[in-house]
């Protein structure tokens, strides 16, 4: 895991050659190499937190906070997850343990044991949401020891939290919306999405005010009656943006088709995305619904992870 005092604004991106991580102006279409990862694998998560951002990747990272000196190994498992408190995380410690842990001020909170083969999701206000390997089952767990199980889950995987809400891939190119307080499901779909496509570490972004995710997904390829040559154009464009209000299960989708881009990332201001294809580096603005390329120094963009300004450098209190 990365441990990142943040004062500026740029995005943290990926690439596949090392160093891995970049930092990206988006004005000035430059990208530096972030050197402070560049012994491990691509991303496997990242959590934007209050003055920090938790990057987790082969290992447990923390970085000098200038971004200037080569991260030390902090543990072994790169396993990550959202904590109800802005300032923290969790990710697992020795065994079965998971660590509760204070990014801003480098204090563990708490120590929590869950059992063997149960990895934790997120933090919500009705407890731990864990998937049981063993069970094959999603539960909400106590806080508190022994940690029993309040709640179970229904199938899908893992996609986001909103407060009490959780979101799930199901069957495809669906979401099912959990609330928790009233233990219902919302299951929704849009027929012009045929399959979500996947960001890099599984990284969903949920935009700032914690209100809407943003996805891309492959479109359902329409004109039947184009020659061949044209349908292969036109298929090369078939990657649809995805925005949906956690709170109803609401399906926007803006018309503008992309070609393979990758996952969309929130920008701190909560009105615009950011994604990148092999050609370009995108900026979208959700309130106009309209996309700018951004010109860059690169000949292929690297991948935007996460807009560093979303980790401001306020205490969380």
């Amino acid at each position: 895991m990365l441990r990142v005092v943040i004062n500026e604004t740029r995005l943290l991106a990926y690439r596949a050659t090392k160093p891995h991580l970049r930092v990206v102006d988006v004005v000035g279409g430059t990208e530096t190499p972030c050197k402070l990862l560049d012994r491990a694998s691509a991303p496997m998560g990242v959590v934007p937190r209050s003055g920090w951002i938790a990057v987790a990747a082969d290992h447990l990272w923390w970085p000098d906070a200038k971004l200037e000196r080569r991260a030390r190994r902090l543990a072994s498992s790169p396993r990550l997850a959202p904590a109800i408190d802005e300032r923290c995380v969790w990710h697992q410690g020795d065994g079965s343990s998971w660590v509760h842990y204070d990014g801003t001020v480098d204090e563990v909170r708490d120590v929590v044991d869950l059992g063997p083969m149960v990895a934790l999701h997120v933090e919500i206000p009705e407890g731990l949401v864990v998937w049981d390997v063993g069970r094959q089952t999603r539960f909400v767990l106590d806080r508190e020891p022994p940690h029993a199980p309040l709640e179970e889950i229904g199938p899908g995987d893992f996609v986001a939290a909103s407060g009490s809400k959780t979101a799930w891939r199901y069957e495809g190119a669906g979401l099912r919306i959990h609330d928790h307080v009233k233990g219902t499901d919302v299951v929704v779909h849009d027929d012009r999405i045929r399959r979500w496509t996947y960001p890099y570490g599984e990284c969903w972004s949920v935009s700032p005010d914690g209100m809407t995710l943003a996805l891309s997904g492959e479109g359902v390829f329409g004109p039947v009656d184009l020659g061949i040559e044209d349908r292969a154009a036109a298929k090369a464009k078939d990657t649809l943006l995805v925005f949906v209000d956690l709170a109803s299960g609401t399906f926007d989708i803006p018309t503008d088709r992309y070609e393979a881009p990758g996952f969309p990332v929130w920008l701190a201001d909560g009105q615009h995305v950011t994604f990148a294809n092999d050609r370009s580096l995108h900026v979208f603005d959700v309130v106009a619904r309209q996309g700018t390329p951004v010109s860059g120094q690169w000949t292929r963009p690297p991948h935007p992870i996460v807009d560093i300004a979303r980790a401001d450098s306020s205490t969380g209190e």
